[in-house]
């Protein structure tokens, strides 16, 4: 089926207090539940065949962390952007974002923070105009969202036919 994929993913499960050893926010590292959350987000992206060409990363010590966990279910052939924009990014600024993606890449993975996330999957539920959706916002650690854009063009993603392809959120 034709048309741009993008999958917005939420960090897993993080250290929720600065210490001695970790002294900002953005140094925060996963926790081993997280990391084991992770193992079911892999055989997630796996079984559902997810093989992005682009994927966009805050450089935040969590988000790496995230994708160095799920990296290898995701095939060998994306192009890694770590964005310092996504860390305390605001959604309408995401998806202006993703709508200045180039053409030529066709499935985009973000790993990100909320509330950036929860609200880019929000507006683009609300693209959707069906009420059978459930997705469990705000997105919990290691929660992701896929959508199908019915267009081969970035930049009027917020204006055509999107559907949920499927979304994933790991017991806690």
């Amino acid at each position: 089926m034709p048309g741009k994929l993008v999958c917005l993913m939420r960090h897993s499960e993080a250290v929720s207090q600065l210490s001695d050893v970790v002294t900002k926010d953005f140094d925060k590292p996963l926790t081993d539940h997280g990391i084991h959350q992770l193992e079911h987000v892999r055989d997630f992206l796996k079984t559902h065949h997810f093989l992005p060409d682009l994927i966009v990363c805050s450089p935040a010590v969590r988000t790496r962390q995230t994708l160095e966990w799920i990296q290898e279910a995701l095939g060998t052939g994306a192009e890694v952007v770590f964005d310092e924009e996504l860390y305390g990014i605001k959604a309408d600024a995401l998806i202006q974002k993703l709508g200045n993606l180039p053409n030529s890449k066709s499935t985009v993975l973000v790993v990100g923070h909320n509330p950036a996330i929860s609200d880019a999957i929000q507006t683009f539920l609300n693209l959707m105009k069906s009420e059978t959706v459930s997705v469990v916002l705000p997105a919990k650690p290691s929660q992701l969202a896929i959508f199908r854009m019915q267009t081969t063009d970035w930049s009027v993603l917020t204006t055509e036919k999107v559907e949920l392809e499927t979304s994933f959120e790991p017991e806690h």
